[in-house]
């Protein structure tokens, strides 16, 4: 800003000066400085594009490498190394196309404003030539022209720059307004619940789609979680098992007083108190590129004592391999846990589950990647668990844990009984999910 407004200082100086010799002159001066201005005006919106343009193509690539480094043994497994070298060619050859497009720009405008400032030292020497002839002026006055456009140009020559530098900035904030302006997270204020379930959770003729237009994931759903209870979800994919978990943390929201919590209507509670009482594990464990130590540490404000940490991790059937390490808690797991196995990661996000003390464990299909040693281990550990869980599952041993089994056929529950009932009365439906059960 105050580089700015020295240039608005020196541009002022230089033109009340050269209006005080000669105002004639300085008009015609300032004719061709003024022609540059306006194709700097005209060619920003070029600028402003292909600077965008630039910037998109090299985020494209930049996500196409990363996510093929991260998958090289998916690529390498399929032979699809030659596919992959030609998408990637194409990506390189639409950033090297945006380049030259805004090179391009920035070659055509920059010599534009050079000779539009040498054509205001031309029109000095001509118009202020014939004024010294004429006896109008002195050749004093002609050199202290040529100064005060020297002083001019530099100015408007700077602000040349600061407008492609604008133009740069804006393409950048553009991507980012996108996210700036999506609806935050609210807590939405709504009349008290006429009839507050004593359950833990209550979930109400719950009906969910995502679009208008597509079929309902979620038709009239209603159960009851009890405080303390176990209650087991299974059913065919994409019968909306997944998606009632992710409705019950508020990662959708859900339709006004379908899905109550304590008693309250979960659209009525702040959502990060409400995933303060909820630990929610999902088949797939993200993991970040930092140490074992920090990724079960996610989500707490204190650092968390190392009688807590071995505790956890004993309870998720880990703490051995994390002794086992060189570096053991500050070993770095790599980029998205890369440096972990399907095991490890699902049995570190569960112990970061255990380390969290919540009221409701939502867990879905925690235990795919295991063993069924480890399995068998890990539930006996869950079936010990004070907090309410609700587990989405197709494995047996996961369901026979539960009070009560919910079995959903596209988007309703179906039936629901213990898991050795249910079993007795869909003999051919259990069948084929155990087969495609992970």
């Amino acid at each position: 800003m105050l580089q700015v407004c020295n240039l608005v200082f020196l541009f002022t100086f230089a033109v009340y000066n050269m209006l005080k010799v000669n105002v004639e002159l300085t008009l015609a001066t300032l004719s061709p400085l003024l022609c540059m201005m306006i194709v700097a005006r005209l060619g920003a919106p070029l600028f402003h594009k292909y600077s965008k343009l630039e910037q998109l193509t090299l985020g494209d690539l930049t996500n196409s490498l990363t996510e093929t480094f991260m998958h090289v043994d998916i690529v390498q497994a399929n032979d699809a190394i030659p596919s992959f070298l030609r998408r990637i060619s194409e990506k390189i050859d639409a950033v090297y196309s945006a380049n030259i497009k805004l090179v391009l720009v920035r070659t055509v405008l920059f010599p534009i404003a050079t000779f539009f400032t040498g054509l205001s030292y031309l029109v000095v020497l001509f118009y202020g030539g014939q004024a010294v002839l004429a006896g109008h002026l002195t050749i004093g006055d002609i050199l202290a022209f040529n100064i005060y456009v020297s002083l001019l140009s530099f100015p408007l020559t700077a602000l040349g720059i600061i407008m492609a530098l604008i133009q740069r900035a804006r393409a950048a904030s553009e991507r980012l307004v996108y996210l700036d302006s999506q609806t935050k997270e609210q807590t939405h204020r709504l009349a008290a619940s006429s009839n507050p379930s004593s359950a833990l959770l209550s979930i109400r003729d719950l009906n969910f789609i995502f679009d208008t237009g597509r079929a309902p994931v979620l038709k009239h759903v209603s159960f009851d979680l009890a405080r303390g209870a176990k209650v087991g979800i299974t059913g065919a994919i994409g019968s909306g098992k997944t998606t009632l978990l992710h409705l019950i943390a508020r990662l959708y929201d859900p339709p006004e007083g379908t899905i109550l919590f304590k008693g309250q209507d979960i659209l009525t509670i702040e959502p990060h108190k409400l995933r303060e009482q909820m630990g929610l594990g999902f088949q797939s464990a993200y993991f970040f590129s930092a140490s074992i130590r920090e990724n079960l540490s996610l989500g707490f404000s204190e650092p968390i004592a190392q009688e807590k940490l071995e505790d956890s991790t004993r309870r998720a059937q880990v703490l051995n391999e994390i002794e086992s390490l060189e570096g053991k808690w500050e070993t770095p797991v790599g980029e998205r846990g890369v440096r972990l196995s399907g095991g490890q990661k699902q049995r570190l996000a569960l112990a970061r589950l255990f380390l969290r003390k919540c009221d409701l464990l939502l867990l879905d299909d925690v235990t795919a990647a295991v063993d069924q040693s480890t399995e068998q281990r890990l539930l006996k550990e869950l079936k010990h668990v004070t907090a309410s869980v609700l587990v989405v599952s197709h494995r047996p041993a996961a369901l026979e844990i539960c009070d009560e089994v919910l079995l959903f056929i596209e988007g309703r529950i179906a039936d629901r009984a213990p898991y050795a009932q249910l079993v007795a009365r869909h003999p051919h439906l259990f069948a084929e999910l155990e087969h495609h059960a992970p």
